[in-house]
């Protein structure tokens, strides 16, 4: 492995001026045999129409188990922000800083205004498929917007090439 190597995810939130000065915590379940030799980092970037901004970089400790972290989202009045502007939230963990395995997990990643971790919420599949058709669809065919049986958040915009590689992200 090399330093590029990195276990990642990441989690956009749109509409980032709504999250201007308040106080944030960030919170996710941790496990897999890496984790007893080194912690979880973490990430929050701005993206605006300059580019991409980090606010905040830093590390969950060492271990298993439930972890959170709590900051405040700083001034964003110099930034011009428009409405493809989002917060992007990034735990990631690079592969040659432990002893690898194979086997790493981070689960119940949840985000919440102020300074204390709830419990997870735990939402029904059912809902969450259709909070998630909300931001993107995939089909084996090429569709028209008009087929679309279910509200999204903005007309979706076609790539791959037709019929069988069909996605609409938003």
């Amino acid at each position: 492995t090399n330093s590029t190597d990195v276990v990642t995810m990441e989690q956009r939130l749109e509409n980032p001026a709504q999250y201007h000065l308040k106080t944030m915590t960030l919170s996710l379940h941790l496990f897999g045999t890496p984790i007893a030799s080194n912690a979880i980092k973490y990430e929050i970037a701005l993206m605006h129409t300059g580019g991409r901004t980090s606010l905040f970089t830093g590390s969950y400790s060492v271990g298993e188990g439930n972890k959170s972290v709590t900051f405040t989202i700083p001034d964003l009045s110099g930034y011009t922000l428009d409405t493809g502007s989002y917060l992007e939230i990034r735990p990631f963990y690079y592969v040659n800083e432990g002893t690898w395995t194979g086997v790493i997990g981070i689960t119940k990643v949840q985000l919440e205004e102020g300074s204390i971790a709830t419990p997870f919420e735990n939402v029904p599949i059912s809902l969450q498929k259709q909070m998630c058709r909300y931001y993107y669809r995939k089909s084996a065919t090429q569709l028209s917007t008009a087929d679309l049986s279910y509200e999204m958040r903005t007309t979706p915009t076609e790539s791959g090439t037709a019929p069988y590689t069909y996605d609409s992200e938003l």
